[in-house]
């Protein structure tokens, strides 16, 4: 029955930057509600983040709670490095992987390759862009 994922919701301190970051990753603004919520679309009327402005959001980092990894092509994986630089979010070293290429990691019977990068400007949040191999 389940086909995919339809929305995610992420805390911020400011909705109008937050809003601005995920239009300069590529999601597209759908809209706001009250001034203190915003929809932005993943993928057009398929998939979109929701983004609460609330004082809630200095919570010490665990990645149940500030991870978001987005599906991009494996040509869009190829150029993630230079393509977070261009918009000034430099990928990070994760689970010993040397930030200079998408690396892949394999679990029992399929595997997944990816890019860690940070945005610490904004809100303490971990981001992974990548594509699974089954």
């Amino acid at each position: 029955m389940i086909e995919g994922l339809y929305e995610a919701h992420l805390p911020v301190s400011n909705l109008k930057r937050s809003i601005e970051f995920y239009k300069g990753l590529g999601l597209e603004f759908s809209h706001n509600h009250e001034d203190r919520l915003a929809f932005l679309w993943i993928e057009k009327n398929k998939s979109w983040l929701g983004l609460w402005e609330t004082d809630k959001v200095e919570l010490e980092y665990h990645p149940s709670i500030r991870h978001i990894a987005f599906q991009v092509s494996l040509e869009g994986l190829r150029h993630s490095v230079s393509w977070s630089n261009e918009r000034g979010y430099k990928p990070r070293e994760a689970f010993g992987f040397k930030p200079i290429e998408p690396f892949v990691m394999a679990h029992s019977g399929m595997a997944h390759a990816k890019i860690h990068f940070n945005d610490f400007r904004i809100i303490r949040r971990i981001y992974a862009i990548g594509i699974i191999f089954i």
